[in-house]
């Protein structure tokens, strides 16, 4: 009897290596906008401000900012 399925295993190893990567690359964005947070803060730029600039240079929702900036505006 034959396989109903065939493991390819290099296949298989550029799906894992891409999955790291895409993971690396939003843990690396994260914090960046963490950076970016704190260093809007550091300055004394206004939240409102902050998020308008967060939301236009990171692309972000309104959503996603506010929920940015209320975990990371210490």
């Amino acid at each position: 009897l034959s396989c109903l399925t065939e493991f390819n295993e290099e296949v298989f190893r550029k799906g894992i290596h891409e999955e790291g990567y895409a993971e690396g690359r939003a843990e690396a964005r994260e914090e960046d906008l963490i950076k970016a947070i704190h260093m809007l803060k550091d300055v004394n730029v206004s939240k409102e401000i902050s998020m308008q600039q967060l939301m236009d240079k990171y692309k972000l929702s309104e959503t996603e900012v506010v929920e940015l900036i209320d975990k990371y505006w210490e």
